[in-house]
């Protein structure tokens, strides 16, 4: 038997013709039935692949949106594999499981949410082919929370009416305020985005009748130190000042019409200046009395019936002080180290536009400055706030008739202040008797980047005076500027900073006519002053108010309501800006080009009285943004739009608010 030879077999059966094809094709179709198995498994691994990194891109970012409302990790991992599941559906002979990994910083200091997805995909063909049998893959997926910045101011009511409980019961609405306040704070710096420096900044903006800038502003060049503004001597008559022997003391500039010492010009004569002057007397007896030139002279002695010093006649001997008789003073009187009274730090309303604007201030334009808020003292018998002698401080005494020009008379003179000045009652309620009468309200805190600092400012509102949202708007506009007072807020030109005001109260704008029908400034004093000044000239409240000058406190609502509208309306064009879609094209409706704001406001109404709550909500509802996703709609109309306006009843109810505008911002930072 011939040796068998595999290289002879292969030559002699591809010399046999015989069954050819069918051997060839034999041979063939089974690697190209695994190629095509391969290609199938590669296939449907890929589909799968595809369809899980989808729903894990899904799922981060759901989990970045969610961050802002809820930065919990476990309850993040919760919400973020609900969304995977729903988006992965079904997948043929495929498991997927998500884990969330939390959150990390990138290199440029952006804050991401990070998820991976595992998947097996069991093949059909490659285990036969290669040998591959369910593997495994890992699919990643980040997104960032958001490298925009936000800054917000809380404008929040602290008026005497929220000590009450709202109509549907329950604790105090400034409890409620204080703790849904600091939870929103908590929330909006939770939601910081970026590492870099101060990513969320937030400021309060207490406000009750008045707003309070802070004691430690009062001497700041923008709160007119040298007296420029000509709203800072408005119910001061500086012509007054005298010493005791009715020696002049100031002098104006004919050109600034600064008011000065005339024995030192460098010294201004301000309200800084009067309040830090006026120091309590204290009277020592001193028995060299006199006459000078055959008059008599008033002497000083105490009035036990209602524990006052008052001016006395009397005739005394030759005095040897012949040159001045104000030596001859029946006491002898020295000053408490320490002003009579503090001012708390309230800040008065500009005139005109300056008053429902952010104008900068400015020396040169001297209606820019602003003015330390001081409740003047008004005249005895027929004023308000009464809280100095009007009597005893001039030599011979002056006697001022309380009707007509008498009453204005009375009130200018700031000899009372400075001359032997003389407490006529004691402080009370609202600081009524004091310079600080309707200025309640805690001090601003600027924009910053401590979240305990915020925190601890909301924890100590007390609620206690009157409302102004008008101003409570204006300084709440004021504190996101980048330009002074305060200048901590980022330029409007930067389009990776979103601007927003939050404003919450529970009332009606209030100012009051007088208490007394023989007081002619027809108000009491506010944050406008009086509603009628010397001269019967109408007060700021009705600058840019679009009302008449009727006295009465309706009418003084309405003015404070028509520059509210004006404030607000200001405010969001500040830096306001084009809207774009998200391929950079400008958005156009029928009005024209759609605006975003530059400062985005929200508005709270909680618990607003039946009695006003038409007017309110619509005064609220007007000063409010539209809603973001509604500008977009080019077609809807803009009675359709929603508003950031909110109405609430009651604790849970403002929760939910607080809470759906952090949402908000969330939401506007990741689509930024």
């Amino acid at each position: 038997m011939m040796p068998f030879s595999l290289r002879s077999a292969v030559r002699r059966l591809m010399r046999d013709e015989r069954g050819n094809f069918a051997i060839i094709g034999a041979l063939v179709a089974l690697p190209l039935l695994l190629a095509t198995g391969g290609v199938i498994d590669y296939s449907m691994m890929y589909s799968a692949r595809v369809k899980v990194q989808n729903a894990a891109d899904s799922a981060a970012l759901a989990a970045a949106k969610q961050y802002a409302v809820d930065p919990d990790p476990t309850r993040l991992a919760a919400y973020a594999e609900s969304f995977f599941r729903s988006n992965v559906g079904d997948l043929y002979r495929t498991a997927a499981t998500l884990t969330y990994e939390g959150t990390s910083w990138t290199d440029d200091h952006a804050r991401q949410v990070q998820v991976h997805a595992d998947f097996t995909y069991s093949p059909m063909f490659l285990p036969l082919g290669v040998g591959l049998s369910s593997p495994t893959i890992r699919v990643q997926s980040a997104v960032m929370v958001s490298d925009t910045t936000v800054e917000v101011a809380l404008v929040l009511d602290t008026s005497g009416s929220m000590a009450d409980s709202p109509k549907d019961g329950g604790e105090s609405k400034i409890v409620t305020l204080r703790r849904t306040a600091r939870s929103a704070a908590a929330k909006f710096f939770a939601a910081s985005g970026t590492g870099s420096e101060k990513p969320t900044m937030v400021a309060v903006v207490p406000f009750s009748g008045a707003v309070n800038v802070g004691a430690t502003n009062l001497d700041a060049w923008w709160m007119d130190p040298k007296g420029l503004s000509p709203l800072h001597h408005e119910n001061l008559d500086w012509k007054t000042y005298t010493d005791a022997r009715g020696n002049r003391l100031a002098t104006q500039d004919v050109l600034s019409k600064r008011w000065f010492l005339t024995a030192s010009p460098t010294v201004s004569l301000t309200r800084q200046y009067l309040m830090k002057n006026m120091k309590t007397p204290t009277y020592v007896r001193d028995t060299s009395i006199c006459t000078y030139k055959g008059l008599n002279y008033p002497l000083c002695s105490w009035s036990g019936s209602d524990g006052a010093w008052v001016m006395k006649l009397a005739l005394v001997t030759v005095c040897t002080q012949a040159n001045d008789p104000t030596g001859c003073h029946p006491y002898r009187i020295t000053y408490a180290s320490q002003p009579m009274y503090n001012l708390n730090g309230c800040v008065e309303a500009r005139g005109g536009t300056y008053g429902i604007n952010d104008a900068t201030p400015n020396e040169l334009v001297p209606q820019t400055l602003f003015v330390p808020y001081m409740a003047v003292d008004e005249p005895d018998g027929a004023g308000d706030n009464t809280f100095l002698r009007d009597e005893g401080y001039e030599f011979p005494p002056k006697v001022f008739p309380l009707k007509g020009k008498g009453f204005f008379e009375q009130q200018v003179n700031v000899n009372k202040y400075l001359l032997h000045p003389t407490k006529y009652k004691n402080v009370s309620t609202n600081n009524l008797y004091s310079p600080n009468f309707i200025c309640d309200s805690a001090p601003i805190v600027p924009l910053t980047a401590s979240a305990s600092t915020v925190d601890t400012a909301i924890s100590g509102l007390q609620a206690v005076g009157a409302t102004n949202v008008d101003e409570g708007v204006g300084w709440g506009w004021r504190v996101l500027s980048p330009t002074e007072p305060f200048a901590n807020g980022r330029a409007y030109s930067d389009d990776e900073n979103i601007k927003a005001l939050v404003l919450m109260t529970d009332g009606e704008n209030t100012s009051y006519t007088t208490s007394n029908n023989s007081n002619q400034n027809e108000s009491r004093f506010s944050s406008y002053g009086f509603a009628q000044l010397e001269g019967y000239r109408p007060g700021r409240i009705f600058n840019e108010a679009g009302t008449t000058t009727t006295h009465t406190n309706t009418n003084y609502t309405a003015a404070m309501d028509g520059r509210t509208r004006k404030v607000c309306a200001n405010a969001k064009k500040d830096g306001a800006r084009p809207m774009t879609d998200i391929n950079g094209v400008t958005l156009t409706d029928g009005q024209g080009t759609v605006q975003k704001d530059g400062i985005v406001i929200y508005t709270i109404a909680f618990d607003i009285p039946a009695s006003s709550a038409a007017r309110v909500n619509a005064l609220l509802s007007d000063c409010a943004s539209y809603r973001t996703d509604d500008l977009r709609q080019t077609t809807l109309p803009y009675a359709q739009k929603k508003k950031n306006f909110y109405s609430v009843k009651n604790a849970a109810e403002l929760d939910a608010a607080f809470s759906d505008i952090a949402a908000s911002l969330s939401k506007m930072r990741i689509a930024h």
